[in-house]
């Protein structure tokens, strides 16, 4: 897939085998739409692999994310959810996260 070999990197004989199993396994409603778009996810946050890709396709799965206003959805869910977190100083002073890394926040995905 041209998308992949764009976005991420070598598009091989495996990682083609294992792309049909996920776009003609029944996951999704719009498995297509929903490929490119764990694709370019992966490739905004520069984890180019097909292992995370997969791990966002799993978490699609994990909560009931068929279609691609679903996962769009989820996605601005998460983004509103961090704008929560963030500490809002007063006007000139930098923003940030007030809060320490977990190795669970490590793995949570965008959506």
């Amino acid at each position: 897939m041209a998308v992949y070999e764009q976005e991420i990197g070598r598009f091989t004989d495996t990682i083609r085998d294992k792309m049909i199993d996920w776009l003609d396994g029944g996951y999704f409603y719009e498995p297509d739409a929903i490929m490119i778009a764990a694709i370019q996810e992966a490739a905004i946050y520069e984890k180019r692999s097909w292992a995370y890709l997969e791990r966002i396709l799993q978490e699609c799965l994990n909560k009931n994310i068929r279609t691609l206003e679903q996962f769009k959805q989820k996605k601005a869910e998460a983004a509103a959810e961090k704008e929560k977190k963030l500490v809002h100083l007063p006007k000139g002073e930098r923003n940030e996260k007030r809060e320490g890394p977990s190795l669970q926040s490590k793995y949570e995905y965008p959506y």
